[in-house]
């Protein structure tokens, strides 16, 4: 044979159409957020940045889960279970996960609470929508679909592997390729060569 007969069966490779969050965007989303009353989203993004996690993750962390230096998280989507120490550093927002434990987040049971109740995943998804399309209201600013809560766990990632942390563990990953999916800015970055 000369050519795979499954490439007809196969289904057309799409490139992904939302767009990447650069730091700068996260920066300007975060301090409008610190702003409001929904103190709850604004720590929601801090954590979301410092630990890497999905929304699920972010809001089922209970105070409960930090133990011996560590917190604990189980993740809903894939089971994976990850120790995250509290000296985990974000260099970008120089803070450590225990700062951000103990003076970001005012939750008493969760992390993050919205009126001493666990916070409800679609209102991250809301207020994330919210603050960036008002802070970014120019009909063609995003080359694709504007970005969503989650990229923020991709903008993570990328942070994170610069300053040389193993991000396929952070993430919960199995794999390195799919840890290299996340590493992708689709072109919304300069790579720098270092030295």
């Amino acid at each position: 044979m000369t050519t795979d007969p499954t490439i007809p069966l196969r289904p057309p490779r799409t490139p992904p159409k939302r767009c990447r969050l650069t730091f700068d965007e996260f920066k300007k989303i975060l301090n409008s957020a610190k702003k409001s009353r929904q103190q709850y989203f604004y720590q929601a993004m801090i954590v979301a940045l410092v630990t890497g996690q999905r929304r699920s993750d972010i809001v089922a962390i209970q105070r409960s889960d930090i133990k011996n230096g560590h917190l604990f998280i189980e993740q809903y989507k894939t089971g994976a279970k990850i120790a995250l120490p509290l000296n985990l550093y974000c260099e970008k927002l120089n803070m450590t996960l225990e700062h951000v434990i103990n003076n970001i987040c005012t939750g008493k049971k969760y992390l993050i609470e919205n009126n001493k109740k666990q916070v409800k995943l679609f209102s991250l998804t809301q207020y994330f929508s919210e603050f960036r399309d008002k802070i970014y209201y120019e009909r063609n600013y995003w080359n694709g679909t504007p970005p969503s809560f989650h990229e923020i766990r991709s903008l993570s990632e990328r942070l994170y592997r610069a300053q040389g942390i193993d991000t396929m563990n952070l993430l919960g990953h199995k794999s390195q390729q799919m840890t290299d999916r996340y590493n992708d800015s689709r072109g919304r970055e300069w790579r720098y060569l270092r030295i």
